[in-house]
């Protein structure tokens, strides 16, 4: 950095100008006043550069403390991100595993949750009656089908009253069209309206499609199933 030039300096030159007079040199007031111009424009020069440096250190230190600062979050989100990525690598091999045993207890609850059946002849008419489960929940339909056909092979058509009563309990019941010797059913919600427990689903009444009565509660061999409301 090239030195500030004050009044000082200026003397030593001008007292070594004189003694350099006196040593048989000479020089002229107007060479004075232009080296004393020279070394004002040189200290302003200098300071302007001073100015600069000083504002050029300024702003290089502000820009270090900033990248050591966005230094400092990189690594620290570097080191989130991977803490994350391990987590999320438990939970998935977690995920994987709970889906396992969860489709396994779904086919073991499928086995044991299948449909109720029963077969059975009343008079001349063949009757199949079927639940699609043996288990559900008591908020949920009850749903099924039933197939009707007399011996000669005739497809029953008309309706049939089914009934659904708790055990030990109250009874509930819906009538329900069948038609070419077939109907899909589903009663309710709330098909269950006593609540959680063993309900019995039967048929109750069965009419032709001109209202004539074929059979009646009354009659053996009604095709009856057993649910569970859980």
């Amino acid at each position: 950095m090239v030195p500030l030039m004050n009044s000082k300096f200026l003397v030593i030159i001008l007292v070594s100008l004189v003694a350099g007079a006196g040593l048989g040199y000479s020089i002229s007031l107007p060479q004075i006043m232009t080296l004393q111009s020279s070394v004002s424009e040189l200290e302003l020069e200098t300071s302007a550069s001073t100015n600069d440096y000083n504002n050029l250190n300024t702003t290089y230190n502000q820009l270090r403390d900033s990248y050591d600062s966005l230094n400092a979050t990189y690594y620290e989100l570097t080191s989130e991100l991977s803490t994350l990525i391990a987590d999320y690598s438990y939970l998935n091999e977690s995920y994987v595993e709970l889906s396992q045993q969860y489709e396994d207890l779904l086919f073991h609850y499928n086995l044991i949750n299948g449909p109720a059946s029963n077969f059975t002849t009343i008079k001349d008419l063949q009757i199949t009656f079927t639940t699609d489960r043996t288990t559900y929940y008591y908020k949920d339909p009850l749903s099924g089908n039933v197939t009707m056909a007399y011996l000669n092979g005739t497809l029953f058509e008309g309706s049939f009253d089914l009934f659904v009563t708790l055990i030990g309990g109250g009874r509930s019941g819906a009538r329900f069209n069948i038609r070419n010797g077939f109907a899909d059913f589903t009663y309710g919600p709330p098909a269950f309206i006593y609540g959680p427990g063993t309900y019995s689903v039967k048929i109750g009444w069965i009419f032709t499609i001109d209202d004539f009565v074929v059979a009646d509660p009354n009659d053996a061999g009604l095709p009856e199933v057993l649910v569970e409301a859980k």
